[in-house]
């Protein structure tokens, strides 16, 4: 963050330039005049967030805020373009997280469910790279979810998927940590299967912990003043299983990063 004097509103600055030309001394004297900031790197480098979605939800919160090209050439642009070439210069240089939710759909009582509706109101979350709703089959999971994954095998991005489920019988949100490689549903799922303690993957480990630091979530969202649990016991049913599969498929590869979440 830096700051412009003769502008009453927030710029996202979408450009470094690879040039320093300072009107007065940096706290350290130097006085730069149409210097280069870093040899063999182009004149200007582009931001990889996505500033325009950015934009869209803060301008929809009341923030006075615009994009803009012209970070000037004193420390401001200095300091960015130097993180913009330090960043490119990397494998994964987007230095973004994709963030993948999921809700489920319908399943036996159960006509509305909850993360139907909490997927459907991510969907325009700039955080949230894409955010749907799942059939409560094993099925179902498998045709949605393969795609992504494949796809999060070959990106240089880390992904990040969240998977919503619900939990009737806690007044707390849980977030869980382990999946369990086994189906054992009570009742079938959306399109009829009903497991009896089959293993989901076969050559997988008995149970997959999440890579995401849930105790550092579950301090700040406590510290928020919400219910929320850890949990190693993501329910002995159907949508157990289901989100298992989705939680061991999904780490299979390290890029992909699940975790399962109750309200």
């Amino acid at each position: 963050m830096g700051v412009n004097g003769g502008s009453k509103q927030i710029d996202l600055e979408q450009f470094g330039y690879n040039l320093a030309n300072f009107n007065i001394p940096d706290e350290r004297g130097w006085v730069a005049k149409n210097e280069t900031i870093t040899a063999n790197e182009a004149a200007s480098l582009e931001t990889a967030l996505p500033l325009e979605k950015f934009l869209a939800h803060c301008t929809e919160q009341g923030c006075k805020m615009a994009l803009s090209n012209d970070p000037g050439r004193y420390i401001c642009n200095f300091t960015y373009f130097l993180s913009l070439a330090q960043t490119k210069a990397r494998p994964n240089h987007h230095i973004m997280v994709k963030l993948i939710v999921t809700g489920f759909g319908k399943f036996g009582p159960v006509l509305i469910n909850p993360t139907t509706k909490l997927a459907t109101q991510l969907k325009d979350d700039p955080i949230v790279h894409t955010s749907f709703v799942l059939e409560v089959s094993a099925q179902g999971v498998r045709a949605a979810l393969e795609p992504l994954w494949a796809e999060a095998k070959d990106d240089d991005e880390t992904t990040v998927f969240v998977h919503l489920g619900v939990h009737d019988g806690t007044k707390t949100i849980l977030l869980e940590q382990v999946g369990y490689n086994i189906a054992n549903f009570r009742m079938p799922d959306e399109q009829g299967w009903v497991a009896q303690n089959e293993v989901i993957v076969a050559d997988q480990p008995d149970s997959i912990r999440t890579h995401l630091p849930l105790e550092t979530y579950h301090a700040a969202l406590k510290a928020e003043g919400l219910q929320v649990e850890l949990s190693t016991d993501p329910e002995d049913e159907q949508l157990h299983s289901i989100k298992t599969l989705l939680g061991l498929l999904s780490t299979l590869d390290d890029a992909n990063t699940p975790v399962a979440a109750h309200p």
